[in-house]
């Protein structure tokens, strides 16, 4: 089973107001996430399977996993392609309880986890905009 992780060498990110802005060192891409999508980045810390990244969301927002795991898959699709999460082997196990502790209570109702991307950071500067 395919695990999903960060790609730590080639991103950074900050979190603010519960979404995350990403920049791809290489590429110099930068996106959004949204308040769902920001929860399950943080939870690929490690290697973690697209069914336990499902289970959690689908556990955070009291939703059936059948409901939502077309999103998560297409969620994982997008951060793979831009190269913001590798593919691993292996995937660590995720205790949901251990997900949820201490997580916020979202804010929202469910929204679909979203990656948005707004452009070239280096062709903005450049821009003076």
């Amino acid at each position: 089973m395919v695990a999903y992780l960060v790609n730590r060498d080639r991103v950074a990110w900050r979190v603010v107001d519960d979404e995350a802005v990403i920049i791809h060192s290489e590429t110099s891409d930068y996106f959004s996430l949204n308040q769902s999508a920001t929860w399950l980045w943080s939870l690929m810390d490690l290697p973690r399977s697209g069914d336990d990244l499902t289970a959690a969301l689908s556990a955070r927002y009291a939703r059936p996993s059948t409901e939502i795991g077309s999103d998560v898959k297409s969620y994982l699709e997008h951060l793979t392609k831009a190269g913001l999460v590798l593919q691993e082997a292996e995937s660590v196990p995720l205790a949901i309880p251990a997900a949820l502790a201490g997580a916020a209570v979202p804010r929202d109702g469910y929204e679909p986890p979203q990656l948005v991307k707004f452009g070239n950071l280096e062709t903005l500067i450049l821009s003076g905009e």
